[in-house]
């Protein structure tokens, strides 16, 4: 079982269709066992082969499996753990933000969507679900940075007031904020959305 899965593997980051010897290769398996494995796979829809160059690619059944799981999988359920795993290391509270471009007319929102609590009796209260302009906040900042050029230069034009303070910031600010981030890798707020609250965040 495990290397049949490895096969998959190895065919969903080639990006394209694989040789029997390319899967050989990958996961030192004799071209025989390789061989046996593809055609495992074939007969059960999840490869399919082109007879003309002898090449196999992802078959049909499994884009539909990964399709599904797609769809009955959020982001926020998949990053549960690994927030978990930074409360616990950090006993701070831990949050993944998400980009909500279509929530409103001004699109370019974000919100949180999963969170792990700090264990301390005295710790911020975070709102899941509640959207907040993507220029507003680390995590704001840190998605805002890696957001297409054009949208970019969208938020940039005319920024929204903080919905915690009701200050706009200047163009210039956020500007100089997403250069910061590229430049760190990372993205520092204070007191922009929780009051007395710093914020770290990542893309």
């Amino acid at each position: 079982m495990a290397r049949t899965l490895s096969v998959l593997t190895v065919m969903a980051e080639a990006g394209g269709s694989v040789g029997v010897t390319d899967v050989a290769e990958a996961l030192g398996l004799p071209m025989s066992t390789s061989h046996r494995l593809l055609d495992l796979l074939r007969g059960a829809g999840f490869v399919e082969r082109d007879a003309t160059e002898r090449r196999y690619r992802l078959g049909l059944q499994f884009l539909r499996v990964a399709s599904l799981v797609t769809q009955n999988t959020s982001f926020a359920t998949l990053c549960q753990p690994a927030l978990e795993r930074l409360t616990a290391r950090t006993g701070e509270t831990s949050m993944f933000c998400e980009y909500l471009p279509d929530h409103s007319p001004d699109g370019h929102m974000a919100a949180y969507t999963a969170k792990c609590d700090s264990p301390h009796s005295l710790r911020y209260r975070i709102a899941l679900f509640e959207p907040a302009p993507v220029e507003c906040g680390a995590s704001g900042i840190a998605i805002l940075s890696h957001l297409p050029p054009p949208l970019q230069a969208s938020v940039v034009a005319s920024p929204r007031p903080s919905p915690l303070t009701g200050k706009r910031p200047s163009s210039r600010t956020i500007a100089e904020l997403i250069e910061s981030v590229r430049r760190k890798g990372y993205a520092f707020s204070s007191g922009e959305k929780l009051p007395d609250s710093v914020g770290i965040a990542v893309p």
